[in-house]
């Protein structure tokens, strides 16, 4: 039980930092195409 609970706590983490990356990736992409 333990460890299925600390699994879907790392997944979790991932997927946040996956999301976290699109959207700096993204703002850091539209401030290169404004200059």
């Amino acid at each position: 039980m333990d460890n299925q609970y600390l699994n879907v706590i790392g997944f979790g983490g991932l997927f946040i930092n996956a999301i976290l990356l699109v959207k700096v990736a993204t703002h850091e992409k539209r401030k290169f195409m404004l200059n």
